[in-house]
């Protein structure tokens, strides 16, 4: 797998990222929801998920 060189300018340069707290939040948010999904059942996360439970989570709206 190749993977492209970073232009030393966007290594060195003063542009930031998110705060760590809004991707915390963000984050956690995101096991909440996952928490209440899987409430009642063995599942933790949704990289735990069959295919039987993504078609029963993920499904998708008619005309999509």
């Amino acid at each position: 797998m190749e993977v492209p060189r970073v232009e030393y300018e966007k290594l060195t340069g003063d542009a930031t990222g998110e705060p760590s707290e809004v991707v915390r939040a963000r984050v956690q948010a995101a096991r909440e929801q996952q928490r209440r999904r899987f409430a009642g059942t063995p599942l933790l996360c949704n990289a735990e998920m069959g295919p039987a439970q993504v078609w029963q989570v993920c499904k998708l709206e008619s005309g999509a």
